[in-house]
């Protein structure tokens, strides 16, 4: 038997990349949704599909990423979020998940990002140079904020559209089929676009948890009084937004610790931490592994 090399996936990985992680990781799961997940088509071209470990022409072990270009204060920036990583049991004990994931710190130039990992994962993690984005998260429920219809609350995709600039615009049009669900607010003083996503999650409520914002101190302005409308009739309705997507400022929703990790490998320049959001990622796409 070869040592594994490892190296970058490309497209013509994803058939038998899909089959490992149908057979092996999760059978529920069939190949051609895996397949969909490395077939996304957005924000420029991927460095890759995820690395993958490779041994006698056969594919060992995956670690997936989700990739995108944004462009952040006008300047293109690379984006990644870690997704699958699965290694056959019998390469166990070679080290190839840490080794899979060591290569990301030969892109200093990529913000990386894993939004839920593992505890088994934290250690190695870190130890990639992974740091917390975000400890606590700020939580409403219904009726805990006035309502105000100063501030004007937009949900359809087209009407939202063309008042936004081309950037947002682009968001819209990526995300317009996934779980990513757009809000405009609108007051006397300017607007913010944010997205959402909404998950039915059992005795925790359903849930509107943000995952991006283009102006945090527009959003903390506006979304005391909008929370109610965001949240419709539902009274086990919950609004939650991660603490850095506030960038500090001040709100009226109770700040509660965090349940998981929100975890980044930060970029060179970095970036500030309320721009690294869930677009792009695993979040929004996981309506395509559970369809």
């Amino acid at each position: 038997m070869s040592a594994a090399i490892i190296r970058p996936g490309t497209e013509a990985d994803i058939p038998q990349v899909a089959e490992l992680l149908h057979r092996n990781m999760n059978r529920k799961v069939p190949a051609e949704v895996f397949a969909r997940l490395m077939n996304y088509d957005w924000a420029g071209e991927k460095p890759h599909i995820g690395m993958v470990s490779e041994a006698d022409g056969k594919i060992v072990g995956f670690h997936g990423n989700v990739y995108s270009m944004r462009r952040i204060n006008g300047v293109e920036r690379i984006f990644g979020s870690f997704t699958s990583i699965y290694v056959l049991r019998d390469w166990r004990g070679e080290d190839l998940g840490v080794r899979m994931m060591r290569t990301y710190e030969e892109r200093p130039d990529i913000t990386y990002s894993v939004f839920d990992p593992s505890t088994r994962v934290h250690a190695i993690l870190e130890s990639c140079g992974f740091r917390d984005l975000d400890l606590n998260r700020y939580v409403w429920e219904q009726g805990m904020s006035p309502r105000d219809d100063r501030v004007e609350v937009i949900t359809d995709h087209d009407q939202i559209r063309p008042l936004v600039g081309a950037e947002e615009q682009r968001y819209l049009d990526d995300h317009r089929d996934l779980t990513a669900h757009p809000v405009l607010l609108r007051d006397g003083d300017g607007q913010v676009l944010c997205f959402f996503l909404q998950q039915d999650r059992g005795d925790k409520g359903f849930c509107h948890d943000l995952i991006y914002t283009g102006d945090p101190e527009a959003l903390a302005r506006m979304i005391d009084r909008a929370a109610d409308r965001i949240m419709g009739d539902d009274p086990r309705a919950r609004l939650l937004i991660d603490e850095r997507f506030l960038d500090g400022h001040r709100t009226d929703g109770v700040c509660t610790p965090l349940p998981y990790r929100r975890m980044v490998r930060r970029a060179d320049p970095p970036i500030p931490d309320w721009q690294v959001d869930h677009l792009y990622t695993e979040t929004v796409l996981i309506n395509l592994k559970l369809g």
